[in-house]
């Protein structure tokens, strides 16, 4: 092998070896990323409102809880799910709830909603109802059993299976704001980024939801209900209303 050959070689076998370097780069700065990322996640639970776990302190923290330590049982399961999708962990629910439409301004699509277990929404009145256990899970291993407690005062939002005095919800943004009679409603790119629209089964899509305003994993500022984003001077109102 001649001198040129083996520089040659030499050159290539240095051009390999950056390029696994800038491969494994990447691979660890991907790992990172997702590493912050799921912290944050955790950190945006832990000792919130919706840590029932034992070290939470919180003062919705049930008799089911007390010496569970485990933050994300109480909705969720590695194993064993109620629904695969998003490894669901609570049961016993059957309710069907009866949404606001008694305002004339609303559209045939807000008042022939329904809210059925499809939803998203549905998963929040899992608790939020008042009829389910924040205990009521499921899953065999793990299961935190008992009768626990009912969320109560402020955290209560509805009395049995009534949301007739609350936000209209269930039903699809887009056939509103596109809709003559919904002036004053923005359209859906004009609110994509600060609140979330979502599927529901295979026929509804861009659907408004309990989780389109709030963030049941986070929030915008401590105190904001775990709302996506400061309702400060209307804020969060005004990013769909237009007054």
């Amino acid at each position: 092998m001649t001198g040129m050959e083996l520089n040659i070689n030499n050159k290539n076998q240095m051009k390999g070896g950056e390029k696994m370097k800038k491969a494994i780069i990447r691979l660890i700065m991907v790992s990172l990323i997702s590493l912050a990322y799921a912290g944050t996640a955790g950190a945006a639970i832990l000792n919130s409102k919706h840590d029932f776990s034992s070290d939470s302190g919180n003062s919705y923290a049930v008799t089911d809880g007390a010496t569970e330590d485990r933050m994300c049982v109480f909705c969720h399961t590695p194993h064993n799910a109620v629904e695969n999708i998003p490894l669901w962990n609570r049961s016993g629910q059957t309710g069907t709830y009866e949404l606001y439409t008694s305002s004339a301004t609303l559209t045939s699509a807000v008042k022939n909603s329904v809210i059925t277990s499809d939803n998203i929404s549905y998963k929040c009145l899992s608790c939020h109802d008042g009829t389910i256990t924040i205990g009521g899970t499921s899953v065999v291993n793990g299961d935190i059993g008992g009768t626990g407690e009912f969320l109560s005062g402020t955290a209560l939002i509805m009395d049995g299976e009534s949301l007739t005095d609350d936000h209209p919800i269930g039903f699809d943004y887009s056939r509103v704001s596109a809709n003559g009679d919904a002036a004053g409603i923005k359209t859906v790119a004009e609110v994509t980024g600060t609140v979330k629209f979502y599927k529901a089964g295979t026929t509804k899509t861009n659907q408004m939801e309990c989780a389109s305003c709030h963030d049941v994993h986070g929030q915008a500022a401590p105190g904001t209900k775990f709302l996506r984003t400061s309702n400060t001077g209307s804020a969060l109102c005004l990013t769909c209303h237009i007054k």
